[in-house]
């Protein structure tokens, strides 16, 4: 998605930034990253809920209750204390309060990209 992203930039804000004697990392900075906000906004979004989310992983390889994420840590206190449904669910309301937040600070950018997808 970042790579359509970038090669739909017209060529003519690269060209225009070399006549104007900018170096490389001046383009990239200050022409390519700010006309494809949106794009790498929503490739963030869904990465980090990817690794917040991952679940099989760290459930094959921590044994340490201290050390497993909250995902793991509510499957197995749900597999163990089946009967307390109170601090499951207030536990998976934790464990979404970070992807929420992400997304109300991104989502302008975040419907930006949609928008123009759609288009």
């Amino acid at each position: 998605m970042i790579t359509q992203s970038y090669k739909g930039t017209p060529n003519d804000y690269i060209e225009a930034a070399k006549m104007d004697g900018a170096t490389d990392l001046w383009i990239i900075f200050k022409i390519m990253i700010p006309l494809n906000k949106s794009a790498i906004s929503i490739v963030s979004l869904f990465t980090f809920i990817g690794i917040w989310d991952n679940f099989m992983w760290p459930l094959i390889v921590m044994k340490d209750y201290n050390k497993m994420p909250l995902s793991v840590l509510l499957a197995s206190f749900n597999h163990e204390y089946g009967a307390y449904i109170g601090p499951i669910l207030a536990g998976s309301v934790i464990q979404t309060i970070p992807m929420v937040i992400l997304f109300l600070i991104f989502r302008k950018y975040f419907l930006q990209g949609i928008s123009i997808t759609l288009k």
